[in-house]
């Protein structure tokens, strides 16, 4: 539509769109004429009247300055005004009378997707062939109506009271409901379906996408819905307007004087009255400002202490300001995040209420009213805002995972990839390494051009060569302003010990990657000291020695005791989320993290990797494939690597070795296969193993391609991802060589589900997975299931029962439940009560209890390095045993995980239903489960184990607990995941091993008029056999097909003919 955020959205969206080499065409009014075409898009102009000679925004915001709208105090009041006027239904006309030309241009250039956002739907779009996508350009509130959230343009607090949400919601039904009269008019005349929510454009059965932060959108409040998507900002990057902000702005003194960007949008700067009355308070201020004037710019002045035109490029603008006063309009909100800034924001009207809302009680910012904040509130607020440290802080955090979450990895290959030209700079003994993955190579040449590449570092016994890398660096600093003079590079990344003053101090922007571990890079008392026993005085040599030839050019010497300072544009390390110290310590503003550095071709590009066959068709569950390197200085120690070397010897399991630098002087054993050099990415892939030095390169590598590591340390800041990678979990540091231990076979991995048919299954979608990876499974479970297991490949164990003999899988259970009268017509609440009275759950704690002496034969059988349970009671035998066990939880997540912010479980009620029957249920559940639990911590007080305190038979396992439900039905957006405990969307089976053959009559139907529908009601359910004929009869009277699952007592009732 016609305004200038919703035209500024869709640029974001389509200048990604035109770089992944799409054609873009915009329609859009004559106001905008001239304005589109300079991004490289095609411009298609739909003539108005109303907006001849208009500059893009003005046209609207003139009308909307003279309804009042724009100095209404609140959003009630605004509202109430906006129901006076036509604003919504004029809207229809115009574009009824604007669809032939869109027709013809639609007709012109045949479009493969429309791009929508406008609060009407065009017919010759929205019902068209071809998919469309609905933009929505403003705060999310306005298009996703939910209770658990504030109605939309209110700007009422999400956690505030809620007495007035209804009543504004339906005030804004009433808003809305002339203009869908007339587009639903309209749809008729031409035959197409009435929008039958409360708006003239409905939700796109394809996509539909929102610009909001991920820190300040509501899905903390509510899910995002299906079909709907949300991105952080539909940020522009390349606004065409040229700018220069006067030079006694720029040279302020920075500490006492920030520089603020003031704008109140194309909307509200129209009210002159309202600028001027902004503008004469911030004149006290003794901070600078940026001022966009609005389009009546020229009719009032701007005070000393302001720069400003009638329209300035904010995207451009907003990376060197310190705060932004905004009126709250969405990009202007979504890209001030973007940049990490904070803000003030005055809503006016619209949406612009809501994002002041949520930008101040998420902590962003404060929100102010522009027609009655004084001059000491403005002032007081900008000063506090300023000195923010923490706001700051959460602000940069904020602004980096925006800008940077699809960071490169291996980086100069990407940005390769993204067309631009790389050049290296190295030393002679990488000639001719660089130019096979595509970059410019540039050699410096020095005393060392005949040895390998990485044999000076490693063959340097001491720290002496911190003395000879600055010697070195200073010897070549003339051939590396050569090659700059030569080249003209755009940015410099440098990973170096020491800074060029060539690079560093420059006009040009440079980025330090740190290819180390991060404790060196970054020093914070929370963190470890760097490589464990090096101290300060290590490095403080080298920084004298650095500094000194800092003060002959006559540059700032560094003060963090290293030779190369941090960057003030970017500075970016290569770690795992996992294993990285950011639960200790945030990352620091203008440093950047990502998991790793992922070569994707190989230095070494000529080595082609060439397994032995034998060694790729070994026996895959008895020999395993282990990749043995201790990088380029590791390996150099010969006598390091023959001791490693006989040790593996003695392991069944094959060896892929990189034998290194020197790997010519010693030999490998049988049972091994290397050269002096492999390309590591490519091995990591195909290996179970891997035991490596832990060179940060090596331990991100390994991590990505998600294989164990035993890390043996010899050098700086191995010594710390060695100690990282065994505390986080990821596997064991080893000093001592004694790895054959760990090199041991497959885990026995023992399964202990309870009956039921559900559980069962459950467990066999998991046991597949495990099956997969070369684990040996065992089953133990009751003696229905005979038979029904070890198709999928698992051991059976059968635990015998006289209840179940003869039965078939979870017949038992589900004719003790029908007895029960549970499966009846009941409500919840009145199902708890019955259970209350029943002995059900006592009876099947004897049946378990009487199992025992079985499961302890089994596990004393199979002695299983794991447990995996899913059972309403813990076997103490599993349980309390010295091996690790996972609870596996088969049914709804909140039968396990209790949490006041979700319903209880088992009783069906809305997650944002009365809380009051909440209360109840839940009081019954305790009083109802409180016997058995009583009766289990009594078996354990005689076996002499640990009772439960969670009112269950079943405590929460110490190691990992898992549930199976999809992400879009889980609770999290109620409540967080607990630690210990993962979700994952299902324990999906992939082998059923029943054959089964559909009827040809149901294969041949005529699909468009008849469907295909399964009705399964479980094991337990389809047991009522009362209520299966009832479904049956209903379901007889439908014109589809389905297909049933009969359940255990299927053969005392016919089917009927479709």
């Amino acid at each position: 539509m016609g305004s200038v955020g919703h035209v500024n959205a869709c640029i974001g969206l389509a200048e990604v769109l035109l770089s992944r080499g799409h054609k873009i065409v915009f329609v859009v009014n004559k106001a905008f004429t001239g304005k589109i075409s300079p991004f490289g898009f095609i411009e298609e102009i739909m003539p108005s009247e109303e907006t001849n000679g208009q500059k893009p925004g003005p046209d609207i915001a003139g009308r909307l300055l003279g309804t009042g709208l724009l100095s209404a105090e609140t959003s009630y009041k605004s509202l109430e005004i906006m129901q006076t006027l036509p604003l919504l239904e004029a809207m229809i006309p115009t574009m009824r009378a604007n669809e032939p030309k869109l027709k013809a241009i639609v007709a012109k250039h045949n479009p493969d997707v429309f791009i929508v956002d406008d609060f009407v739907g065009s017919p010759t779009l929205i019902h068209s062939t071809k998919p469309w996508v609905f933009l929505f350009s403003g705060n999310p509130l306005f298009v996703l109506h939910d209770d658990r959230t504030p109605p939309g343009m209110s700007g009422y607090p999400s956690n505030g009271d809620r007495k007035g949400w209804q009543e504004f919601r339906e005030m804004s039904k009433n808003r809305t409901k002339k203009q869908l009269i007339k587009y639903n008019e309209w749809m008729k005349e031409e035959g197409f379906p009435i929008s039958t929510i409360d708006r003239a454009i409905p939700e796109s059965p394809y996509l539909n996408i929102y610009g909001y932060p991920e820190e300040l959108d509501y899905t903390d409040l509510r899910a995002l819905p299906k079909k709907w998507l949300s991105v952080d900002a539909f940020m522009r990057k390349g606004e065409k307007q040229e700018f220069k902000i006067p030079d006694k702005f720029l040279d302020r003194d920075i500490e006492k004087s920030k520089l603020i960007y003031f704008s109140m949008g194309t909307m509200g700067s129209i009210n002159v009255d309202i600028m001027k009355r902004l503008v004469s308070i911030l004149s006290k201020s003794h901070h600078k400002f940026i001022v966009s004037k609005g389009p009546r710019g020229n009719m009032y002045e701007l005070a000393d202490n302001m720069w400003g035109e009638n329209s300035v490029p904010q995207t451009k603008l907003l990376p060197f300001v310190d705060l932004v006063i905004t009126h709250g309009g969405n990009n202007s909100v979504t890209e001030t995040f973007t940049y990490g800034k904070p803000m003030i924001v005055m809503p006016l009207f619209g949406d612009q209420w809501d994002n002041a809302q949520r930008v101040d009680e998420k902590g962003f910012g404060i929100r102010l009213n522009p027609h009655t904040v004084s001059e000491q509130e403005l002032l007081d607020t900008i000063e506090k805002l300023l000195n923010d440290k923490e706001l700051k802080h959460k602000l940069s955090v904020a602004s980096k995972r925006v800008g940077h979450v699809n960071a490169c990895i291996g980086l100069a290959e990407v940005l390769l990839s993204r067309g631009h030209a790389i050049v290296f700079v190295g030393g002679q003994p990488y000639a001719g390494k660089l130019a096979p993955f595509g970059f410019i190579e540039e050699i410096l040449t020095s005393d060392y051009k005949h040895k390998k590449a990485g044999e000076l570092e490693a063959k340097i016994a001491n720290f002496q060569f911190i003395d000879v890398m600055i010697n070195e660096m200073r010897a070549n600093e003339p051939k590396l302003k050569a090659i700059i003079a030569k080249h003209n590079p755009d940015v410099y990344i440098i990973d170096d010990f020491a800074g060029s003053p060539t690079l560093i101090h420059s006009n040009k922007p440079w980025v330090l990657l740190i290819s180390g571990g991060p404790l060196f890079a970054i020093n914070d008392d929370n963190t470890p000291p760097f490589a464990s026993e090096l101290t300060d005085s290590i490095f403080r040599k080298q920084s004298l020695k650095y500094n000194d030839w800092m003060k002959e050019e006559g540059f700032p010497i560094t003060t963090n005791n290293k030779a190369i300072p941090e960057s003030p544009y970017l500075n970016i390390y290569g770690f795992p989320e996992e294993l990285d110290y950011t639960d200790i310590r945030p990352i620091p503003e203008k440093w950047l993290r990502v998991d790793t550095f992922m070569r994707r071709g190989e230095l070494n590009c000529k080595i082609d990797l060439k397994i032995p066959e034998i060694f790729l068709e070994r026996d895959e569950q008895k020999n395993k494939l282990i990749y043995l390197s201790m990088g380029s200085m590791g390996s150099v120690d010969v006598n390091l690597m023959k001791r490693l070397v006989s040790i593996l010897s003695k392991s069944q399991h094959k060896i892929i070795v990189s034998k290194g630098l020197l790997g010519d002087t010693y030999e490998l054993a049988d049972n091994m296969w290397g050269k002096n050099s492999v390309p590591q990415t490519k091995v990591l892939p195909l290996v179970d193993v891997v035991i490596t030095h832990g060179g940060t390169n090596s331990v991100t590598e390994t991590f990505v391609c998600g294989k164990p590591m035993i890390i043996m340390p010899l050098f700086a800041d191995q010594y710390d991802n060695a100690q990282r990678v065994e505390k986080k979990g990821f596997k064991i540091v080893e000093q001592n060589c004694e790895i054959l231990q760990f090199l041991k076979n497959t885990l026995t991995i023992l399964f202990a589900p309870m009956e039921g048919v559900g559980h069962v299954n459950a467990c066999i979608g998991l046991a597949e997975v495990l099956l997969s990876r070369g684990h040996k499974v065992v089953f133990a479970v009751d003696q229905s299931y005979a038979g029904k297991l070890s198709p999928f490949g698992f051991i059976e164990e059968i635990i015998t029962s006289e209840e179940s003999k003869g039965k078939k899988p979870g017949e038992d259970g589900a004719t003790k439940l029908l007895a029960s009268g549970l499966l009846s017509t009941k409500t919840s609440l009145e199902t708890l009560k019955s259970m209350k009275s029943m002995p059900f759950m006592d009876l099947m704690l004897r049946t378990f209890r009487a199992n025992e002496p079985q499961r302890k034969a089994i596990v004393a059988k199979h002695n299983p390095d794991v447990y995996i349970i899913d059972d309403f009671f813990g076997s103490p035998t599993l349980i309390h045993s010295n091996k690790p066990w996972v609870l596996l939880c088969s049914g709804n997540p909140l039968f396990y995980i209790d949490d006041d912010r979700t319903p209880p479980p088992a009783s069906g009620y809305p997650s944002n239903g009365d809380r009051k029957l909440w209360e109840e249920f839940l009081e019954l559940k305790n009083e109802s489960f409180k016997s058995h639990a009583i009766k289990y911590n009594a078996w354990m007080k005689e076996e002499g184990f640990p009772i439960t305190t969670n009112n269950k038979a079943m405590p929460d396992s110490p190691y990992l607990n898992i549930y199976g439900y999809p992400e879009e039905l889980d609770y999290t957006d109620l409540r967080p995941l607990p630690e210990k405990w993962l979700s994952v969307d299902a324990f999906m089976r992939r082998g059923e091993k029943q054959e089964f053959k559909i009827p040809d009559k149901f294969n041949d139907r005529d699909i468009e008029k008849s469907k295909l529908i399964y009705l399964s009601l479980g094991s337990m359910g389809s047991v009522n056999v009362d209520l299966m004929k009832r479904l049956v009869s209903i379901l007889s009277k439908s014109q589809h097909k389905i297909i049933v699952s009969k359940g255990v007592l299927g053969d005392t009732y016919e089917l009927a003919d479709n």
